[in-house]
């Protein structure tokens, strides 16, 4: 059984060893590696009859880990500077549409492509997991609703470039159909877990 929740699929790293989902596939045997890796991972994977699954998250939210800069990270920066009663000035604009997921939802996605049966697996490379998608104007406005005087700004920054060529929503059909997938948390619901846990 092999799990990667990577969006990452096979690249070199600088010493020029190759690298699937954060695995260094040196530690592989050599026959694995030329036949498995070097030539073609699908039907590698498939001559070893190795049980490969794979997917592929959107920007994931949660609160137990402090934003880190990146582009999808406004949606967990906000909180904390509303729980703070603080304005927050986003770097990307009102309208910039992503799609995310909240962790817990996350988790349940790996949970649940762990405990698929083999043969409901139909996709080797990657399923496409959907959860929310919504822009600043909607989080803010969600954060509204439980702290009434939250503002927010707009400075777009570079990061507004990097947003701009990503989707707005993900098709997830395929991890639906095969293996049941569907995303639970609400944005209102999120926002309600957020604020409660950065508060305490």
């Amino acid at each position: 059984f092999y799990l990667s929740a990577s969006t990452h699929s096979v690249t070199d790293d600088e010493y020029g060893n190759l690298i699937i989902s954060g695995t260094n596939v040196n530690d592989y045997p050599n026959d694995i590696k030329q036949n498995v890796f070097r030539l073609d991972p699908i039907k590698g994977f498939k001559k070893y009859d190795l049980d490969v699954r794979s997917i592929r998250y959107p920007g994931l939210i949660s609160y137990k880990t402090a934003p880190g800069g990146g582009t999808t990270d406004y949606a967990v920066d906000i909180y904390h500077k509303a729980v703070k009663h603080q304005k927050y000035n986003c770097f990307l604009n009102q309208e910039t549409t992503l799609p995310m997921m909240f962790i817990d939802d996350a988790i349940r996605a790996t949970l649940s492509i762990m405990e698929a049966p083999k043969g409901a697996i139909k996709v080797r490379s990657s399923y496409n997991l959907s959860g929310l998608s919504f822009n600043p104007i909607e989080i803010a406005a969600s954060i509204r609703k439980k702290i009434p005087n939250f503002e927010i700004g707009y400075v777009p920054d570079f990061r507004q470039k990097i947003a701009d060529s990503w989707p707005q929503s993900i098709d997830d059909t395929a991890a639906q159909n095969d293996w049941g997938w569907k995303n639970e948390t609400t944005l209102d619901q999120m926002t309600l877990i957020m604020l409660e846990n950065l508060s305490s």
